[in-house]
């Protein structure tokens, strides 16, 4: 079983949408955007029974750029009014959950997201944990073939 902390290191997890955006243009690879929070019973659960296994995490090693997105980060940023909600974001948790809501139309996590370097969907839907926990990941990484 592959951990959390070895499936971070070994995957160059990038925490930054903006980062993940430009190591994608420059490896020309699409991106797996995973949503998630570290506070999350779920999480383990989606770590060992979905992300842990060996063909999904060598996939995803070698064939994408992984941006993972701490909707309940609790670090500062310089506050600033969101423009599509309206609310005022205070930390880099905020800034990933309006930027989830923004773009996807979803405010829950876990949530399982392939885009292009421009950051473009190119999978043919959003995943959550139910499906992802139901069908596995590896087809939904593999349906943008």
């Amino acid at each position: 079983m592959i951990t959390r902390l070895i499936m971070s290191t070994y995957l160059n997890v990038i925490n930054d949408y903006e980062a993940g955006l430009e190591k994608a243009r420059i490896k020309n690879k699409p991106i797996f955007l995973y949503f998630t929070l570290h506070g999350s019973s779920v999480r383990s659960t989606i770590d060992k029974q979905i992300l842990g296994d060996w063909e999904t995490y060598n996939k995803l090693k070698n064939e994408f750029i992984n941006v993972w997105l701490y909707a309940d980060d609790r670090r500062k940023i310089e506050p600033y009014i969101s423009a599509s909600s309206g609310r005022i974001i205070r930390t880099i948790g905020h800034k990933w959950a309006d930027l989830q809501e923004e773009k996807f139309g979803e405010q829950s996590q876990p949530l399982f997201i392939i885009m292009n370097a421009k950051g473009e969907q190119v999978s043919s839907e959003i995943i959550n944990y139910a499906i992802a926990k139901n069908g596995g990941l590896l087809p939904f990484l593999e349906s943008i073939e």
